[in-house]
């Protein structure tokens, strides 16, 4: 079935089953006593090797979370966010010369503010997880609870950031291709 959807979620718990949503919720079970019988019994991995197996896999996750951290940040200051002030920039110039022309435009103000808004909380968001990719730890175990705990929620915010501005900025504006583009409805 679908290991992903809420009834999935609900039917692992009713039969009792483990149900770890991340990797980061799941490697530290190669340090459960069962594991280390599992792969004792049966002559697969020694008790040190499960263990160099589990560092391994912890150093992988750690590293692609920071690549795809780093990945994102540039990606939203180097494309994103000066798109966004363009377009801004262009119906902050149309707002003036509606009312440089004397013409009351109350609606084109109101998407105007909204939308300064929304790159606001674009710029907090990208900020935040910058901020957050920075810290330094004293193990990978710490960091990698960390990702899961920090990072991984805070470039959810960022993507939902991007994602809202995506739909109110022109596209000829936008520099990525869009969800529609990318489904091949457009």
């Amino acid at each position: 079935g679908d290991g992903y959807s809420e009834a999935w979620h609900k039917e692992a718990e009713k039969r009792g089953l483990p149900n770890m949503r991340t990797t980061a919720d799941a490697l530290p079970a190669f340090h459960s006593k069962s594991a280390r019988d599992l792969f004792n019994k049966y002559a697969v991995l020694s008790g040190r090797e499960l263990e160099a197996r589990y560092e391994v896999l912890v150093e992988n996750y750690v590293t692609v979370m920071e690549i795809e951290t780093r990945t994102l940040v540039q990606l939203v200051r180097t494309q994103v966010l000066p798109a966004v002030l363009r377009a801004q920039e262009e119906l902050a110039t149309t707002v003036s010369a509606t009312m440089a022309a004397d013409v009351d435009c109350p609606d084109t103000q109101e998407e105007l503010r909204a939308y300064v808004t929304k790159v606001h909380e674009l710029r907090a968001a990208v900020d935040a997880l910058e901020t957050a990719s920075h810290k330094e730890f004293k193990d990978q175990d710490t960091q990698m609870r960390f990702m899961r705990d920090t990072i991984v929620p805070a470039m959810a915010r960022v993507r939902a950031a991007c994602d809202t501005l995506e739909k109110i900025t022109p596209g000829d504006v936008w520099p990525l291709p869009t969800y529609a583009e990318i489904l091949l409805m457009k």
